[in-house]
């Protein structure tokens, strides 16, 4: 017998503690299956593949390119609508909180009005003065002339000087003149252009078959004429960002980009390509390349030239994932690495601290409680935070002492869940809190903090969810290295967890880390220090 329907099916975190995190748990429902979700995706995918590869201008190209990003916006959308409309048709009120709301009923206006270049909010002495601060601090002293002056620069920088970017340039000797494109390009930052010509009926095609695929599929509809507004708007923005650094006398041979995935940034890599500019990317956070089926191409390759991981091993697996992404045939990438030894070393300083013998403290990695939903098996925040709350209690009935790691970007939202369920929170960055926990417990492997993770000295312990789709030769290495428990999405969407094989996974006495994946995939290649290849800038 089904047990009796909640009254209210909460589609956020707010609403959870609005109708009380036990009454949720106790009663608790999904009503969209993980196969129409992955079966809506795809739809969706493959008549964005259809659209961009039947057009023949590449301005349109650049300009519906740049915003994948909305693409995703929408399908967030259809999701949670889907999930509201079977609520409604199992006898449930869907109730949304803010979060929810804001993806149920977009604001469009104030959705187009935040729409704006890294900055746009600071003012233009406040922009200057950072700009020329990144520029000396990363760029040879006999480079800073050029370095202080967009204007005759070889090399620029756009977004975050990372740690990766910051290592190219150095063994590179580029002198970088880091820009903010509302003072690199003034009043035409903010404004609007005409669209190419053919990106308007590829929108238009795009918004019809999201719509169909989320009546197929997802039991919804999408307002196709107020979604193209909102994303007409967008587009504009962005065209006029292309349109200007296209009229602009003077380009960079170089431009090292991060926060590659940003519209602006994607539009501005584009424009600048146009006018022969050799766009590099980089990677940022620890991920090696784990899992494959992100789409990763359509935000953060298809606008490089060059694309730089950590290491060799890293560029060889999102080089072959990437050249199975139908993108790859239209915008072909160089993947190099520039062999970091950032993981090497802190696998070293972790040495020092020694390995507890038996594990007592075991820390939950809390997965943030937004309402995006990711490309990946239970990769949304109900599925997690059901399960966290549920290894919560296992740990606790077990007698291990359990700390709950916040998601530091969603502090606020998780906080009142947790405190009486644990025996700590950890609310500091990972990287200083580790060595206080014996293990680590991650539902979700795409976090920065899981490659961190991978370089200490602690068990770490992964739910292995049917359906993931791992690189093999990353699943073999970290099959050596963490504990993988068998998990899946059951028939009432769910993630159930293997408790006998967790159990077994946090009992006797503490084994040292198989260093196979950290030497293999983290690790500088055969040769050490060899700079990744770049254009000359000079």
């Amino acid at each position: 017998m089904q047990p009796p329907l909640a009254r209210a099916l909460p589609l956020d975190i707010f609403a959870i503690k609005e109708i009380g995190v036990d009454a949720w748990t106790n009663d608790y429902r999904w009503h969209m299956a993980e196969s129409q979700y992955f079966a809506f995706l795809d739809t969706v995918w493959r008549a964005f593949d259809e659209v961009y590869a039947g057009l023949t201008d590449q301005s349109s190209r650049d300009v519906l390119l740049s915003d994948t990003a909305f693409l995703n916006f929408l399908s967030a959308h259809c999701y949670v609508r889907g999930a509201d409309a079977a609520a409604r048709r199992m006898g449930c009120t869907a109730s949304a909180g803010a979060l929810a709301s804001r993806l149920l009923e977009p604001d469009r206006a104030g959705q187009r009005g935040a729409f704006a270049p890294a900055g746009a909010d600071r003012s233009m002495v406040s922009l200057r003065m950072r700009q020329v601060a990144a520029s000396l601090r990363h760029s040879p002293l006999a480079g800073w002339a050029d370095a202080l002056c967009p204007d005759r620069a070889a090399a620029w920088s756009l977004g975050s000087f990372s740690q990766l970017k910051a290592l190219y340039a150095k063994r590179h000797a580029l002198a970088c003149s880091h820009v903010y494109l509302p003072v690199l390009l003034g009043r035409r930052a903010g404004g609007e252009a005409a669209l190419p010509h053919e990106t308007v009926p590829a929108v238009r095609s795009v918004l019809r078959a999201v719509s169909k695929a989320a009546e197929t599929h997802l039991g919804t509809n999408i307002e196709e004429d107020v979604g193209a507004t909102s994303w007409f708007a967008r587009l504009a923005r962005l065209a006029e960002t292309y349109a200007a650094l296209r009229d602009r006398r003077h380009v960079p041979r170089v431009l090292l980009l991060s926060v590659v995935a940003k519209p602006f940034h994607k539009i501005a890599a584009l424009g600048l390509r146009r006018r022969g500019t050799h766009v590099v990317g980089f990677h940022h956070g620890n991920d090696m390349g784990n899992l494959e089926g992100m789409r990763s191409g359509y935000f953060e390759y298809a606008h490089c030239d060059t694309f730089v991981c950590p290491t060799a091993a890293a560029a060889s697996l999102r080089r072959s994932a990437y050249e199975r992404e139908p993108i790859s045939a239209f915008a072909p990438v160089t993947f190099t690495a520039v062999d970091t030894m950032r993981y090497v070393e802190l696998a070293r300083a972790a040495e020092r601290f020694a390995p507890p013998r038996r594990v007592k403290r075991v820390m939950i990695m809390g997965y943030p409680m937004g309402v995006m939903r990711y490309p990946t098996v239970a990769d949304f925040f109900i599925f997690q935070l059901d399960v966290e709350l549920r290894l919560a209690a296992w740990l606790r009935r077990n007698g291990y002492h359990t700390i709950y790691k916040m998601h530091p970007e969603h502090q606020v939202e998780a906080r009142g869940v947790f405190e009486s369920r644990v025996d700590e929170i950890s609310t500091r960055p990972f990287e200083k809190v580790w060595r206080g926990a014996d293990a680590f417990i991650f539902g979700c492997t795409t976090s920065t903090t899981f490659g961190f993770a991978l370089t200490t000295n602690r068990p770490v312990i992964v739910l292995n969810i049917a359906g993931l789709r791992w690189t093999p030769e990353s699943f073999r290495l970290l099959e050596r290295r963490c504990h993988m428990i068998d998990s899946y999405v059951d028939e009432a969407n769910r993630l159930q967890f293997d408790e006998a094989a967790l159990g077994a996974a946090l009992a006797g006495e503490v084994e040292a880390p198989d260093p196979g994946y950290l030497d293999a995939l983290m690790s500088p290649g055969a040769r050490p220090g060899a700079p990744a290849a770049a254009p000359s800038a000079r």
